[in-house]
Order: C-alpha cells, then sequence, then structure tokens
C-alpha cells in the first residue's frame, strides 16, 4: 500500500514532538493571561506582564527540555523502549 508507513511505534513518538510546541505557547500565553490580569487588578503597568512572560518561557523551555531527553531516551538503541 503506497504511503504505508513500516514502524508503527514512532507515531507516538511524533505525536509527542509535534506537541512540544504547542506546550510552550501554551504556558507563555498561559502566564502572560495571568500577568494581564495582575496588571489590570493591581494597576502595576507592565511587570507583571513581563515578569509572568518571563516565568512563563522558563517553565515552558524546562518543559520541553524535559520531555525531548525523555523522547530521546525512547528512540535510543538500548534506551527505555519496551520493544527494542
Amino acid at each position: 500500500m503506497p504511503g504505508k508507513r513500516t514502524h508503527p511505534g514512532n507515531d507516538a513518538d511524533a505525536t509527542s514532538a509535534y506537541g512540544l510546541g504547542f506546550e510552550l505557547a501554551c504556558a507563555v500565553a498561559g502566564f502572560v493571561l495571568v500577568g494581564l490580569w495582575i496588571d489590570r487588578h493591581y494597576h502595576s503597568g507592565p511587570w507583571g506582564t513581563l515578569i509572568c512572560f518571563f516565568l512563563g518561557l522558563i517553565g515552558g523551555f524546562y518543559n520541553l527540555f524535559r520531555a525531548t531527553s525523555r523522547l530521546s531516551k525512547r528512540t535510543r538503541p538500548g534506551g527505555d523502549d519496551p520493544a527494542s
């Protein structure tokens, strides 16, 4: 059958990899929304938004690095992959 994948175990890894960028964007967007609320509620100018933006970046990248290290361990020969 044309276009049929020969390695069905890689679908879960590809789905996880595609979802990582979405998780990073959601972390940043969620923290920015909290920062906007803080700025409006406490009249603190752009400081709440800026601080929350950087917190979202730090948390999002931490999650990204943690997930990619787990993903790379599963795809390495002799890693945690139960199929190997």
